[in-house]
């Protein structure tokens, strides 16, 4: 298997995980040298998500609170106000560049 169990790290962030959902446990992947939060609670695949820091710390309690299924829809509503801010963004430097050429 090339995922290690970890019970315990530096700041207890795989014991205090299971107080935002029970079933959290997080694995070290070996093959991608990256921190995995799972949920036994789920059927199949159990990933939650892949932890984006190199090291576990407040920030993956922070995560895992963000990444919530019951925030989805938040989650959805900022990333589609991103993404509209940047296309507009882009037709107004195209624009820009076009009114400058002119």
């Amino acid at each position: 298997m090339n995922k290690i169990l970890i019970k315990n790290d530096l700041f207890d962030i795989a014991n205090r995980l299971k107080s935002i959902d029970e079933g959290y446990v997080v694995y070290f992947n070996k093959e991608t040298e990256k921190y995995e939060v799972h949920n036994t609670k789920q059927r199949g695949n159990t990933l939650a998500f892949v932890v984006p820091y190199n090291q576990l710390d407040v920030r993956t309690i922070a995560y895992a609170r963000y990444c919530r299924v019951e925030r989805a829809k938040e989650v959805l509503r900022q990333m589609e106000l991103h993404n509209l801010k940047l296309e507009q963004q882009k037709a107004s430097e195209i624009k820009n560049k076009l009114l400058a050429n002119v």
